[in-house]
């Protein structure tokens, strides 16, 4: 480079600049490995401790101290809430419907 008569040799610096970032991409690749590494082994413990661990040995004493029947009765979702649900969804059909009439006059 010649600035008012001055040579400057930028050479060997344009060399370390470029290794420079051949180094950070190679440091940046390595993180993204090592990030998805630990994301993967982090959700395989996730899953042992929680599913094998706990949800699959719930289930099995569940299971085996109370009837199917019981579960059921347990898991079944409240009639008024059911019927919650039911009135919810016939006004939205009705406001649908008025939509649709709405848009087409």
């Amino acid at each position: 480079m010649e600035d008012n008569g001055l040579v400057i040799d930028l050479s060997a610096v344009s060399n370390e600049h470029q290794a420079a970032l051949d180094v950070q991409i190679a440091i940046l690749s390595y993180c993204r490995v090592v990030e998805k590494r630990v994301v993967d082994q982090v959700s395989q413990f996730c899953y042992y401790w929680f599913v094998t661990r706990c949800a699959l040995v719930l289930d099995s004493k569940l299971s085996s101290t109370f009837t199917s029947a019981m579960l059921f009765e347990w898991m079944r979702e409240p009639f008024d809430q059911q019927q919650r649900r039911e009135t919810l969804k016939k006004s939205i059909e009705v406001m649908e419907k008025a939509l649709i009439m709405g848009q087409n006059a």
